[in-house]
């Protein structure tokens, strides 16, 4: 075979599989979307308690999820949603909060509070999988040293010291309301550690978009 021949082929066979993983990667990132399907699963809560998202009694769920329960930034935020459950009952939301930490590891933290979001147990990984949630040690560490500190200075007062961080724990935020028919109606992936969607602004897309 000649030179320009095994060139222009070389070239054929580069652009064919950049196609493909082009094709691939758009695939991947368009794998959720507002008005898709959620992938459907089957979860216990710490208490024992099974939930299925299919069958959630025609409730909305804002499920949300964090790292550690050690992780003073993501109990910032898990309060936060805690504050708000007389609104988020009044709209018919329940909410999911899903840890990588274990059971044991989550009920040291709880102890004897009461609260009304379903605390999961995830320390597989396997539904932050499910529903693609990025591991970034790096934007971890850089969400913590912009804005995040504040946000952890706040959370770091309501954990007891006994209760250690994950440091392996690099899972940045990411957040879904899906209809009671299992539709996406809200997507939310952090950039950084930190990243949730601001309070006032869950509140105001909820009222703008009833959802029953």
């Amino acid at each position: 075979m000649n030179k320009p021949f095994l060139y222009t082929l070389s070239l054929i066979i580069f652009a064919l599989v950049f196609s493909n993983s082009n094709k691939a990667l758009s695939q991947v990132s368009n794998t959720f979307y507002i008005g898709a399907f959620a992938p459907q699963f089957v979860v216990k809560d710490i208490t024992g308690e099974r939930f299925r998202n299919t069958n959630n009694q025609n409730q909305i769920i804002l499920l949300n999820f964090y790292r550690d329960i050690a992780c003073p930034v993501s109990i910032h935020y898990f309060y936060a949603i805690e504050q708000e459950k007389e609104f988020l009952e009044k709209h018919g939301i329940q909410v999911l909060a899903v840890f990588q930490s274990d059971v044991d590891k989550i009920n040291r933290f709880k102890d004897t509070f009461t609260f009304f979001q379903k605390m999961i147990a995830d320390p597989t990984g396997q539904l932050f999988e499910q529903f693609q949630v990025e591991q970034n040690a790096a934007k971890c560490k850089t969400g913590f040293l912009t804005s995040a500190h504040k946000k952890a200075y706040s959370g770091s007062q309501r954990i007891d010291e006994r209760v250690k961080v994950d440091k392996n724990s690099n899972y940045l935020p990411a957040q879904f309301i899906i209809s009671p028919e299992g539709n996406f109606k809200r997507i939310h992936y952090g950039k950084r550690l930190g990243d949730n969607i601001p309070i006032q602004k869950l509140k105001s897309w909820i009222e703008k978009n009833p959802q029953q």
